[in-house]
């Protein structure tokens, strides 16, 4: 089936996991950001480190991420097996955050940066495994500038973070 067929159900509730999204063609629309019952996402490319990815496929995941834009008011989303360089436009929206609780990423060998993440209030679990190439956890926050003063307060309700497999991490916070 194609994603597309996801496009008019808007009464989806709860948990939705994706797989094989590595098979979506970009350019697919399947308007997950209108389904407001909506509060566990699963995405998963199903991918292994192994796989040889073109150009052309690396472009196609990042479209294909862009255009899988969750509603806001999600809790809890996990991303698997993703391949692109870049993270999507929404990723980089504070407000997608505001809710989020949970925050699992899992095999992004190729991304260099996570989503604003430290920009929400909510989140409780931050799971981050197989990030070959990310150096830095929070990049460029003035933590003085922002009202914080420890990193406590950049994840006022953080519960729980867990970092498996990040060789090139460097530092949690990098200022400017």
């Amino acid at each position: 089936c194609g994603i597309e067929e996801l496009k008019d159900l808007q009464h989806l509730s709860n948990r939705l996991e994706l797989h094989e999204l590595r098979k979506v063609k970009s350019g697919s629309k399947a308007n997950l950001h209108e389904k407001h019952n909506l509060c566990h996402l699963v995405l998963n490319w199903n991918c292994n480190r192994s796989d040889i990815l073109t150009n052309d496929d690396i472009n196609n995941e990042e479209e294909t991420l862009e255009s899988l834009l969750p509603p806001s008011e999600i809790k809890v989303l996990e991303v698997y097996g993703y391949h692109g360089i870049q993270i999507p436009q929404w990723m980089r929206d504070p407000k997608m955050f505001q809710f989020l609780r949970t925050l699992k990423i899992s095999s992004w060998p190729r991304c260099k940066d996570i989503p604003l993440i430290w920009l929400s209030s909510s989140l409780e679990n931050l799971v981050l495994i197989g990030m070959d190439n990310l150096t830095t956890l929070c990049k460029s926050i003035d933590v003085g500038a922002e009202g914080y003063n420890s990193f406590q307060q950049v994840f006022p309700k953080l519960k729980s973070m867990t970092l498996i497999n990040l060789p090139n991490l460097e530092r949690l916070i990098e200022e400017p």
